[in-house]
């Protein structure tokens, strides 16, 4: 292993890129080999986030350094050696704060997870079926509630996963169903990030159980990030035959893919093509936008910036009538030096923030604590499995926003806030309404000496 990454750095010398840059790939590397490595001996989440935020924040910005920026509008408005002082500590920093506290929720007993999903069987059917429809009535409802309907219709994939685990044979059409409810809906609206974010989650419970080999890991990965290429290629094209009221489905999005391989006449892996695939996962461009505009204006918020994300994040409307809204474009175009059209929505990012707050330090802080704040929601989690040990997948709806590098702070602590509300509620409503079932179940998993996770 250390051969292979002493043989990767000196290829990438090579080819030209500076030593940050080359480390940088390198740790994209680690992470993603570890990603594949730990699938099979826990709920890889954390070591999904850290694959994301390198990817992101390190391997797409170095090829970016390395030559693809010249394909591409966005470039990198800093030099290597600025860019990558900033975003390498971050990493670091990011993984401190993920890993500070032990946790056992990403090694659930898959005996007590199934014993505590028997007792409350007929209520992970309702909540797929709950969930299914307060989704479609979520988009109904004024902002607020709608979100709060949003939230709790996630708990459908909560449902799902334990069907999946209950009785896979029983359940199979259930969680396909979800699946396909979920493609509906991003067909409808062109909008793909909750349809490929699942498929993500289902993946990393599926390799869990049931421990597949590294090479179909690899061969999963691989059609994985195809279809996500073709994905950010195609999604454009579909989206404007959306607009042009063409017929949606399966079919309009199968002619946008034909009209785009008819638009490149070497085909769709062309380097313009690849550069743009990487420019949807490069958020550094605009964080190092962001820097430069913030050196050339000084205009820094200190903690303004968090107060306007957190009056957005925990007041209601009623209460603060002009608080920030969802994809407001006013301090992407004031603080990143790019102007975005009404047309166009786009995250400054965590790190963006920091900067705009206090420069290098609120970079390096802003990694820090986001990587705690998820370590807070691992231990919120986990306190909620006391009532039950089927409550520890609640942390993938309330992640499936905040892990993307993407998301503003903004709607990081929109998500986060509003979701652990929603899941203490069914917490509590569990603990009271089927307290004598599960106090049943722990009482027998103790005398057979089944433990709740399968790490102390």
């Amino acid at each position: 292993m250390v051969s292979f990454f002493i043989a990767l750095f000196l290829l990438l010398q090579i080819f030209g890129l500076s030593m940050l840059g080359s480390v940088s790939i390198l740790i994209f590397v680690y992470y993603l080999l570890e990603f594949i490595r730990k699938t099979n001996e826990c709920i890889a989440l954390r070591e999904f986030i850290m694959l994301l935020f390198t990817l992101n924040y390190l391997f797409s910005p170095a090829l970016m350094y390395l030559g693809l920026e010249k394909y591409q509008y966005y470039g990198m408005k800093i030099d290597q050696q600025a860019y990558f002082t900033l975003a390498l500590p971050s990493v670091f920093l990011l993984h401190k704060g993920l890993y500070i506290y032990r946790t056992g929720i990403f090694y659930p007993n898959l005996r007590m997870y199934k014993m505590n999903a028997s007792v409350n069987e007929e209520h992970i059917k309702w909540w797929v079926i709950g969930g299914i429809v307060l989704s479609y009535l979520s988009g109904f409802l004024p902002s607020d509630l709608g979100f709060f309907a949003y939230l709790l219709s996630s708990i459908r994939y909560v449902g799902a996963f334990s069907m999946l685990i209950l009785d896979i044979n029983k359940y199979k059409y259930h969680m396909l169903g979800v699946l396909a409810y979920e493609m509906s809906r991003s067909l409808i609206h062109g909008m793909f990030h909750d349809f490929v974010i699942w498929i993500v989650f289902l993946f990393l419970l599926v390799a869990y159980i049931y421990k597949p080999s590294v090479k179909q890991k690899v061969v999963a990965l691989v059609f994985g990030a195809l279809f996500i290429f073709v994905l950010q290629l195609t999604k454009g094209e579909y989206r404007s035959r959306l607009v042009s009221e063409e017929a949606i489905g399966i079919g309009t999005f199968a002619a946008s893919v034909t009209a785009i391989n008819e638009k490149n006449k070497e085909g769709i892996f062309t380097k313009e093509n690849v550069a743009s695939s990487l420019t949807r996962a490069n958020q550094a461009w605009i964080f190092a936008s962001t820097v430069n505009n913030m050196d050339k204006t000084k205009d820094f918020q200190s903690f303004s910036l968090l107060g306007i994300y957190a009056e957005a994040a925990f007041l209601p409307r009623i209460i603060a009538p002009n608080k920030l809204k969802a994809g407001d474009r006013t301090l992407f175009n004031r603080f990143s030096g790019k102007f975005l059209s009404d047309s166009t929505s786009m995250g400054l990012g965590l790190l963006a923030d920091g900067y705009i707050s206090f420069g290098t330090i609120g970079v390096w802080a802003f990694a820090l604590v986001f990587g705690l704040l998820f370590s807070l929601i691992f231990r919120i989690v986990e306190y909620w499995t006391n009532t039950s040990a089927m409550f520890a997948f609640f942390f993938f709806p309330l992640l499936n926003y905040a892990v993307r590098p993407d998301c503003g702070t903004q709607t990081i602590m929109g998500h986060v806030v509003k979701g652990v509300i929603v899941f203490t509620g069914i917490t509590v409503f569990y603990n009271w309404y089927g307290r004598d079932k599960f106090e049943y179940v722990k009482s027998v998993a103790y005398k057979r000496g089944i433990p709740a996770f399968n790490v102390s």
